[in-house]
Parts: C-alpha cells; structure tokens; sequence
C-alpha cells in the first residue's frame, strides 16, 4: 500500500492528471488478501482483460504465496513480461522481488515509487509526498522542517 499512496498522492499533486490508478488481480477471482486476511481489495482489472501499464508495480506477499502464485499461474508471469516489454517501468516491492529484482520492503517500495514520481515530476513533488506522509528520504532529519 505505500508505493500505491505515494502514487495517489502525485496524482492529487498534478494539475494535468497524469495517472490513472489502478489494480490488477492475478486470477479472474478480483479480490485479493493482504496477508493477515484482515484488508480484502477487489481489483479493478485481471490480468485478462487489464489494459496496458506504463508503470507496473509488482506488490509483494509471504514469500511462499509468491512462489505457489509463480507455479500455479505461469501465465502470470507471462503477462508482467508483455506488459514490461510495452511499458515505461516494472517495479517490485518486498517480496514481489522475488517475481522480479528490485526494491525489498514496504520503505523501500515507498522510496522506489518516490524516484518514479521525482523523474517524472521533479523533485519538489517527489519531496513535498514524502514530507506528507512522513518519509525520510535523506537519510537524516532535515525532512522535519
């Protein structure tokens, strides 16, 4: 959820609308689990009838649903492959790595998704969502102003 956050939040951010949020389920069955069970989200899409992403980020789980997800539904991962063959950017976050490689942890997803917002937005965007939701960026405290 904080990669999805911090996308929210530069769209609230841009006067021209630039993102169109959405979630894409791996099944046909849209709701999906967090892992604890406790927060269910019904996607917005399946990977069969989702549009094309210019930015797809691959959330994680505990690693062994990752795995079964990988085993089971191999067209899944043929569909991150199209889609990374026709988008501007693939991102995984935590788990979601082992799917992919890129940033672990929901922080570090958080940071990941706050580069995407600085290279398309500039950094003063990129800043001003982290000073929002309270991210420290810098590796220091100069974030509390």
């Amino acid at each position: 959820n904080g990669p999805l956050d911090v996308f929210v939040k530069a769209k609230k951010a841009d006067k021209y609308n630039i993102y169109n949020i959405y979630t894409i389920a791996s099944t046909s069955q849209k709701q999906v689990s967090t892992e604890s069970g406790a927060l269910k989200i019904v996607a917005d899409y399946n990977i069969t009838d989702a549009p094309q992403t210019d930015i797809l980020v691959i959330p994680g789980a505990a690693p062994n649903v990752v795995s079964e997800l990988s085993k089971q539904h191999p067209e899944l991962l043929e569909w991150i492959v199209e889609q990374s063959r026709h988008n501007q950017l693939t991102m995984s976050v935590c788990t979601g790595a082992l799917v992919l490689a890129s940033t672990a942890g929901i922080t570090s997803g958080i940071d990941g998704a706050l580069h995407i917002v600085e290279l398309i937005q500039g950094k003063e965007v990129a800043d001003r969502i982290a000073s929002i939701m309270v991210h420290n960026r810098n590796g220091d405290m100069s974030f509390l102003k």
